[in-house]
């Protein structure tokens, strides 16, 4: 069996020395061979795949740039969205610090006029306060007054009733003086 292998390779080894050699060089992209030709490789590597292999790994690397491109496309729209995102981080972060800055404005603002309300508040229970003592001297003036005017109005009756007392004396006298002088006339 080994000699049959022997002979075998002998005779292709002859059968191949008759045939053109093809160089395949490091600058060689890629060369088409036949079946049955030689291939003297003299770059560093090189691969040898089939035709119908060949086509697959073409369609593969068509695949593959085809992926690069709409990954080229995606990292652009990945770096541009970071980009907006980062303006929206230093945009909220700016808002974040004015609303900080307008909440403690406010608060300050806030306090401040809760504390002028409550001097005011204040101010008005003491005039309030000053309004009742005035109110109640008014009420006492008031009752002072109405004891006065009836008291008034008591000597205006009284005056009154002395002077129809008056007067009736004085025709009661005039009667009197009248009949008097009658009688003596």
């Amino acid at each position: 069996m080994r000699n049959l292998f022997l002979l075998i390779l002998c005779l292709l080894a002859l059968a191949g020395r008759g045939q053109e050699t093809i160089d395949f060089k490091s600058r060689s992209k890629a060369i088409v061979v036949a079946n049955g030709d030689l291939v003297s490789i003299k770059a560093d590597t090189a691969y040898v795949l089939s035709y119908s292999s060949g086509q697959v790994v073409k369609q593969r690397r068509l695949e593959l740039l085809r992926m690069r491109s709409i990954n080229d496309s995606l990292e652009s729209i990945l770096i541009s969205n970071t980009a907006k995102l980062r303006a929206l981080k230093s945009l909220i972060d700016s808002l974040q610090k004015q609303a900080v800055a307008d909440s403690i404005s406010i608060a300050s603002s806030f306090n401040h006029y809760i504390d002028k309300l409550t001097q005011i508040n204040n101010r008005l229970e003491d005039e309030n306060s000053s309004l009742q003592e005035i109110q109640t001297k008014q009420e006492q003036l008031l009752i002072e007054q109405e004891n006065e005017i009836n008291e008034l109005q008591k000597k205006a009756k009284g005056v009154w009733w002395n002077g129809v007392k008056d007067k009736v004396a004085a025709f009661g006298g005039g009667v009197l003086v009248g009949a008097i002088i009658i009688l003596l006339i």
